[in-house]
């Protein structure tokens, strides 16, 4: 399955759906900034322990298993996908980008941001959350449905 600029593409709905959970709050907003930018996609969402190996070792993470956003399932890394521009096209999301975050999420592309990462998204004050024990680590990615 590739991705689509439909508005509503499926393969970023499996990508949500790898690992269980999901936050539903980062989920439906992604799929709100979809409708209105079909171009916008997801590459990366949660991450079990073998992912985050993966993702560390190929140098897109800092963070080893459970040190990431995305290993409790709050955190999306987003892509675009149109003629003649990168996927990860500066002018792009420093654009659009600025005005589709909302309070609840911190987008790594801003200019305050901690750390730069232009295509991370994730849920604000979900370190708290993981504290308080409101969260809980992904590790079982869902059957394959034939």
């Amino acid at each position: 399955m590739k991705h689509q600029n439909n508005g509503a593409c499926e393969k970023c709905l499996q990508i949500f759906d790898k690992y269980p959970g999901f936050n539903q709050r980062l989920k439906t907003w992604f799929r709100l900034l979809q409708d209105r930018r079909p171009e916008v996609h997801i590459s990366c969402a949660g991450r079990g322990s073998i992912d985050q190996a993966a993702a560390l070792a190929a140098k897109r993470s800092r963070c080893k298993y459970g040190e990431s956003a995305h290993n409790f399932n709050c955190a999306i890394d987003i892509f675009v996908s149109l003629p003649n521009k990168g996927i990860y096209d500066e002018e792009w999301f420093k654009t659009v980008m600025p005005n589709e975050i909302p309070e609840s999420l911190e987008w790594y592309g801003a200019v305050d941001a901690t750390y730069y990462e232009l295509p991370h998204i994730e849920l604000r004050g979900w370190k708290k959350l993981k504290a308080d024990g409101t969260l809980t680590l992904v590790e079982v990615p869902h059957a394959k449905r034939f």
